[in-house]
């Protein structure tokens, strides 16, 4: 299943990549999100692309992926929670000031975000475009099983008012609704009105010069309401499982937990 919240991050960031001559993607993975925000996008031909991440076999396929040449691209394993990783990081970029950094949803994984920040400050002084997003623990994200510290739109402010003047904070919001198709044809969307009462799903903080161009985006994707049905009807009958089980043991004074 498409991961469009991951995808539209790099649609957002997809017209920056027109006035830079790198692109440093920090906590790239499979470069599969990347990929498809990406598709259709017309990127410069000389473009660079620097993929960091901690795990080896996630960046092997992450170059294949995107619609870049294999030898403009440069993996790199690195532990972005530590300074040695990402002194490593600094190390291959040449000039900070054609770079574009994107940085989307490793804060969160970190348990000491302090060398990231260090980093993304350091390249944003020196001329970088950043974007970076934090989750919304408030819509459900702390539940996540990788997660190494909490974010909040509160904690999001803070981080904000840290960084360089000129940054700017935007919401990335939840969407539902359906379509009515007539023999499987592909249909075009109308707008969506997203006002800012709605609660927003991830916070994304931009700053450098790129800023200026950034735009608003939106992204849905058909589902499949029979395979979600299952799922659902899957996971109920587990919860009912476990509470039989559990009432059962309990009758029986064994102890739960």
């Amino acid at each position: 299943m498409p991961n469009v919240d991951a995808e539209l991050r790099y649609r957002l960031a997809a017209p920056l990549l027109a006035g830079v001559t790198t692109w440093l993607d920090l906590g790239a993975g499979d470069g599969l999100a990347a990929a498809a925000g990406l598709s259709g996008a017309t990127l410069p031909s000389t473009l660079r692309v620097v993929l960091v991440d901690n795990d080896q076999a996630a960046l092997s396929g992450a170059a294949g992926a995107l619609p870049v040449a294999r030898d403009h691209v440069t993996d790199l394993v690195a532990d972005l929670a530590t300074d040695v990783g990402t002194a490593a990081v600094r190390d291959a970029i040449d000039d900070a000031a054609a770079t574009l950094v994107t940085c989307f949803g490793v804060l969160p994984r970190l348990a000491d975000v302090s060398s990231l920040l260090s980093l993304v400050m350091d390249l944003a002084a020196a001329g970088a475009t950043v974007l970076l997003s934090v989750p919304e623990d408030g819509a459900g994200a702390l539940d996540a099983a990788d997660r190494g510290s909490a974010w909040s739109a509160g904690a999001a402010e803070e981080l904000r008012r840290l960084l360089p003047a000129g940054a700017v904070s935007l919401q990335q919001v939840a969407l539902s609704g359906s379509a009515i198709a007539v023999d499987g044809a592909a249909i075009g969307l109308e707008a969506v009105l997203v006002g800012p009462e709605l609660a927003a799903r991830d916070q994304i903080i931009a700053f450098g010069p790129g800023v200026e161009r950034l735009a608003a985006v939106a992204a849905v994707s058909a589902t499949d309401a029979v395979a979600e049905r299952d799922l659902v009807t899957a996971l109920q009958s587990s919860v009912a499982f476990l509470q039989a089980r559990v009432a059962q043991l309990e009758a029986d004074n064994v102890p739960v937990g």
